[in-house]
């Protein structure tokens, strides 16, 4: 359980695509199967109902080819294929972000069992990223495909001391997020973490009005100069352990400031022009030189 680059971002098309039923700050549920049993159920039914006229029409005459069987093959073939979208029991897993829990849907002979999302173990099914069950073992597919970065998204989801994920279906719940972790004195993350993640890498600013202001006149971004000062640090062999030891502080001037080790999930300010800067990182926002102030 450790959240790697590049966690997947979801979209609100993304999800729209893949039946995602929910994805705020407290749920993640989904149902993989949903668009298979929908296309059983089309194509199943508009085939049955044409078997339904075939047979209607030519039942009383004998030498029908209604009676060949491939004909009355695929007719069966029609109806069985509707009534398997009919009655394929649903495969909704419910992602519980506050409790850390993880709902399998029924499977085989077991009813729908919720376990700590630390215990689920992902897997391999026909190219597709899985949750191991519990109890059988078996890969259940879930949404993504394995060896990506959707492994990456469910660990970053389940950790609620961290922001939720990239993408515009998370936007409406990013603040609302944010305020609750605050109120909770930002505990510290409950999976470890190779890059960077922060509220403004994810799509939250939390900054004075002013910042937010002068930022969006910026021609370079936080998480572009962010990645040069990084770049920066590991030519000149500025060690650190942790990504997000590299604090962002603010903008003085037309620079974003960064600081080593500096307090995390800090409001971001301007900074005043004769302000005097010590042991911290400059950026321009314009041409993204780097330079390290003592």
């Amino acid at each position: 359980h450790i959240i790697h680059p590049f966690p997947i971002v979801l979209t609100t098309e993304l999800a729209d695509s893949m039946n995602v039923e929910r994805a705020d700050d407290e749920f993640l549920i989904f149902n993989p199967s949903s668009l298979i049993r929908s296309t059983l159920i089309v194509i199943g039914g508009i085939l049955s109902c044409v078997g339904i006229i075939l047979i209607c029409i030519e039942i009383n005459i004998p030498f029908s080819k209604l009676y060949w069987p491939p004909m009355s093959g695929g007719i069966l073939a029609s109806f069985f294929m509707l009534l398997n979208g009919l009655l394929t029991p649903s495969h909704r897993f419910v992602l519980d972000r506050m409790k850390g829990t993880v709902t399998f849907p029924h499977h085989l002979f077991f009813s729908r069992y919720t376990i700590p999302f630390s215990k689920v173990i992902p897997g391999y099914s026909n190219g597709n990223l899985g949750f191991a069950h519990p109890y059988s073992g078996i890969v259940i597919p879930v949404l993504g495909a394995y060896d990506s970065g959707w492994w990456s998204f469910y660990v970053l989801y389940m950790d609620k001391n961290r922001p939720l994920p990239q993408g515009d279906a998370f936007h409406p719940y990013r603040e609302k997020d944010f305020l609750r972790r605050k109120a909770e004195g930002f505990p510290k993350p409950i999976y470890p973490s190779t890059s960077l993640v922060t509220d403004a890498y994810m799509g939250y600013i939390y900054g004075t009005d002013e910042f937010k202001q002068r930022l969006s006149k910026m021609k370079l971004g936080i998480i572009h100069c962010y990645t040069r000062v990084s770049w920066f640090c590991q030519k000149k062999e500025i060690k650190y352990g942790n990504p997000n030891d590299l604090v962002l502080i603010g903008i003085w001037k037309k620079q974003f400031v960064f600081k080593l080790f500096a307090p995390e999930n800090v409001e971001y300010i301007v900074l005043p022009d004769d302000t005097v800067l010590t042991d911290c990182f400059l950026c321009d926002s314009n041409t993204a030189e780097v330079k390290y102030i003592k």
